[in-house]
């Protein structure tokens, strides 16, 4: 499937249905009805399984001949894998371990910094990050937006885990999750011609069982009839049916932001936040930390 030119973009969209299948067993109940957006702490009962997470990552990257790096992680990076996990200790600590393996075999950062992300990639609107209606972060891509003649994809992609890692840090969309946009209303076809195998390789590495959160749903916007069947026929092959079922094909951004809710979305995806502005938004965000969410 790597090889028919769309595999970038199909790396991305199967490395977050894996995700699904590393946490399928240990999702929390999702509440429709939201309370008004809050920030919760982290459980205590979390918090005291941390010490034994370490040890356990410890054997397991001892084991793997990175034993002197598994004490760069963080106790917040320790925390993630703990709720995606329901605290389940082998679980976790398999998470953290193929999150450090990547981490190490790509020399990105274990934490990264807005500093370490490039300009470029930050600003120039591949991604965004919003909230939805449910509570949850919402990462949208827009692939029109990708010229590798200012970085490559790989700086693309590390900016992309940067907005994730942010997203996270926030203890309310671990517990409420992730949804997905790809708007590919405007996305020329030869953009699928821009992806290399180790690309598509790396996109869905860094997804598969390496990062802890829980995607809940993946809306793809705006596909030709002949890309939407070429995206069913790969889901039907390399995905469960349960998991096919949380692929949503959404056929203009009216539709999408009934979904996700209009007071949430930028007009240009149907919705009323009429102020959205990435650009500005980054631009405090790096002089200031303001919080992207």
């Amino acid at each position: 499937w790597a090889g028919w030119g769309g595999g970038g973009f199909m790396a991305d969209i199967l490395g977050y249905l894996f995700q699904w299948t590393q946490s399928e067993a240990a999702e929390a109940v999702f509440c429709e009805e939201v309370e008004e957006d809050r920030r919760v702490d982290w459980p205590a009962e979390l918090c005291s399984r941390v010490p034994a997470l370490r040890l356990a990552l410890a054997e397991a990257a001892a084991a793997h001949d990175l034993g002197q790096h598994a004490g760069r992680l963080s106790g917040p990076f320790l925390l993630k894998c703990l709720w995606q996990h329901k605290g389940d200790i082998e679980r976790s600590a398999a998470v953290a371990l193929a999150f450090l393996r990547f981490r190490l075999s790509t020399e990105w950062e274990l934490e990264i910094s807005v500093g370490q992300v490039e300009p470029y990639a930050l600003k120039c609107g591949m991604h965004w990050l919003l909230r939805d209606c449910h509570g949850r972060a919402v990462l949208v891509f827009n692939p029109h937006c990708l010229d590798q003649a200012q970085c490559s994809v790989a700086r693309y992609q590390h900016m992309g885990m940067y907005l994730m890692e942010q997203a996270t840090n926030c203890p309310e969309v671990q517990r409420r999750g992730v949804a997905l946009i790809f708007d590919c209303r405007q996305m020329p076809l030869s953009l699928l011609y821009q992806f290399t195998l180790e690309d598509v390789q790396r996109g869905t590495r860094m997804w598969q069982g390496a990062f802890p959160c829980r995607v809940r749903q993946i809306y793809i916007l705006g596909l030709s009839r002949a890309t939407g069947n070429i995206v069913r026929s790969t889901l039907f092959f390399f995905t469960s049916s349960k998991m096919r079922s949380r692929v949503v094909m959404v056929p203009t951004p009216e539709a999408l932001a009934a979904l996700l809710g209009e007071d949430f979305l930028p007009t240009v995806l149907g919705g009323q936040l009429k102020d959205f502005d990435w650009e500005r938004q980054m631009q405090e965000h790096i002089r200031d930390g303001k919080p992207l969410i």
